[in-house]
């Protein structure tokens, strides 16, 4: 088998990049459904287990958002989300350290550009 181009390894690279950023915007919406769910029951056993589902799901969002290279329309779209996740769990009484300063988030956009922190892009972080 001959070996790949470098446009055929770009093309997978890509590929395999709108795939995962793809991912990350499911695993958002499916943890906005546990919390639903959480909120939902009257269960406390079925809403805790559910809101723990929800924050490992957030963190691992946070966690792959700096592996991907996202758009400025993917990072806009993930942080909203993840300030909606945020909200929701501290009103199930999910509690937050603050662990990252404000606006210290910085993600590489597809064309390789360096997005700057929220902060310096005058939008509010979902981290203050």
């Amino acid at each position: 088998m001959p070996e790949p181009t470098t446009n055929e390894f770009l093309f997978s690279r890509e590929r395999l990049n709108r795939a995962s950023v793809e991912f990350l915007k499911v695993d958002l919406e499916t943890t906005l459904i546990f919390l639903h769910i959480a909120r939902q029951t009257d269960h406390v056993s079925r809403q805790q287990r559910n809101l723990r589902a929800a924050r490992k799901a957030y963190d691992t969002i946070l966690r792959f958002m700096e592996r991907v290279e996202l758009s400025d329309e993917d990072i806009r779209a993930l942080i909203i989300g993840l300030e909606r996740l945020r909200s929701e769990m501290k009103e199930l009484g999910e509690a937050f350290q603050a662990i990252f300063s404000s606006g210290s988030f910085s993600f590489s956009s597809r064309d390789g550009e360096v997005c700057p922190p929220i902060a310096q892009r005058g939008e509010k972080s979902f981290l203050e």
